[in-house]
């Protein structure tokens, strides 16, 4: 529990009012994902396990559209240094995406990852196929994708009453799901905030 003395972040990073938001996302190697503050729309940066801005990683004019600051929700890194980017935005380097991409592990986005669209990453298995949120109000419908970004109907959860907030990989490849889930009505989703499929 003590202070690591070692990481070190250098705020700034050249611009004055820049400031650092972790997303969080800690990559299997110790990388760090963060928005970097101080612009219109927060840059997706990554730090080294030591604090220091990885140059290796970049993603030019980035995320743009949806609301800000949140246009980038959630960051889910992947096993073989790829990561899953998921929020309101409209468009990555000029491009139109449906609000979700996969960048390597340079911050190119793999244009073979073609997900259907108003969906959010939470989880990832071993092997890189995504787990996938939907709100279809008052449900929250939950995927898997496959690699490519299609659906696969190997996976087949029920509609979850409520609105999830996360999603866990266990290592049995149980999902836990956490979030306002459950109602009176659904008694196989007890109002305990959190099940397991």
């Amino acid at each position: 529990g003590s202070l690591d003395q070692s990481f070190v972040v250098n705020g700034g990073f050249g611009g004055i009012g820049e400031e650092l938001n972790v997303v969080p996302a800690v990559s299997p190697a110790g990388t760090i994902y963060a928005l970097l503050g101080g612009t219109p729309v927060p840059r997706l940066v990554r730090l080294t396990s030591s604090g220091a801005l990885d140059p290796t990683f970049g993603i030019g004019s980035g995320f743009e559209g949806g609301f800000s600051s949140d246009s980038v929700s959630t960051v889910v890194p992947n096993e073989d240094g790829s990561i899953y980017v998921s929020g309101f935005f409209e468009t990555f380097n000029g491009e139109t995406v449906p609000g979700v991409v996969r960048l390597d592990s340079t911050g190119r986005r793999d244009p073979t990852f073609v997900p259907p669209a108003g969906v959010k990453v939470q989880a990832v298995t071993r092997d890189g196929s995504p787990f996938v949120i939907g709100r279809v109000y008052p449900n929250t419908r939950l995927q898997k994708l496959r690699r490519d970004g299609s659906v696969d109907p190997s996976f087949n959860a029920a509609p979850v009453p409520g609105a999830i907030t996360k999603i866990f990989l266990l290592s049995d490849d149980r999902l836990v799901v956490l979030g306002a889930v459950g109602t009176d009505e659904s008694p196989s989703f007890p109002l305990r905030g959190y099940v397991t499929v």
